[in-house]
């Protein structure tokens, strides 16, 4: 008696055996290894360049190549810090940056989409650049470089196409909240299946939220992990000006969440020393050296 196998695969193949032998496979195929990857890392960069060069410091021994893409204008039309570009130029001779690349915002946009538009530059950048992988960052974010080493030959090594990973926030280069945030940063990625950010990405049962401006959609081929050997280190509060980034967040200048923003960040001595008591925040080392 002949005998028939079908075999539906958790990647959305569809295998058919005949007497032990497949016959007929269709539907998505395995991600490809690949020989020679190359990770490639885009900044969205309008304030908070104080933090910039010692950010892309933890990532540069890792990326092959890094650019930077910057705007005069914020969502709402004012101006970035007189001397930015020169300050990209200055890093970019340094060799810490590859390419910096101009970006104009549509004001008549709303935030969040002009903010995904800027980073698909950065994501096409680095496809121009032969890049196979790809993370986006902004300037207040950080990560250990032994770490995301590692993290990245793993990925390789595994043939991971999508991971995410935890994130701490700081108020000060050295006090920071004690647990994760209850939300998740998107870490690196391929982009060799033309990828790009979108408001439609994740949206297939992800059991986790992200930043609404990094989400890139899933396939039937994507290999999605969830990364709890790294976290991102998020210097969220730390400015020259935290009134700059409140007044011109992309959460939108409506009064409520103005108000909400300013409870959050602009906390007093006071504040700030009640929650070390109660370990909300707690002390710890300057790490990644940063100095305002």
């Amino acid at each position: 008696m002949f005998k028939f196998k079908i075999e539906k695969c958790l990647n959305g193949r569809v295998h058919i055996w005949f007497m032990g032998i497949k016959i007929l496979s269709w539907g998505p195929k395995r991600q490809k290894r690949f020989k020679n990857p190359k990770l490639g890392v885009s900044y969205s960069v309008w304030d908070g360049e104080e933090l910039l060069e010692q950010s892309i410091k933890q990532i540069r021994p890792v990326a092959d190549y890094v650019n930077v893409v910057w705007q005069k204008l914020s969502w709402y039309g004012q101006p970035c810090n007189p001397g930015l570009e020169k300050l990209l130029l200055k890093l970019q001779a340094k060799g810490l940056i590859d390419e910096i690349i101009f970006f104009e915002p549509d004001l008549r946009l709303n935030p969040s989409y002009n903010e995904i538009n800027k980073r698909n530059v950065g994501l096409r950048a680095a496809r121009r650049a032969k890049c196979t992988h790809f993370i986006t960052m902004d300037t207040d974010e950080f990560y250990d470089t032994d770490k995301f080493r590692n993290a990245y030959n793993e990925i390789i090594e595994k043939n991971l196409s999508h991971t995410v990973c935890n994130i701490v926030s700081y108020l000060s280069p050295t006090i920071r909240y004690r647990d994760y945030e209850n939300f998740f940063v998107l870490f690196i990625c391929r982009i060799d299946h033309g990828e790009r950010f979108s408001f439609n990405g994740f949206l297939n049962g992800l059991p986790c939220v992200l930043d609404p401006t990094r989400r890139i959609k899933l396939s039937p081929r994507s290999r999605l992990c969830f990364f709890g050997k790294i976290v991102m280190h998020h210097m969220t509060h730390v400015r020259r000006n935290i009134t700059k980034k409140i007044d011109n967040s992309s959460f939108g200048q409506i009064p409520e969440k103005q108000q909400v923003l300013k409870k959050m960040y602009l906390l007093t001595d006071d504040d700030i020393a009640k929650r070390l008591k109660t370990s909300e925040f707690i002390r710890v080392p300057n790490k990644f050296g940063i100095k305002l």
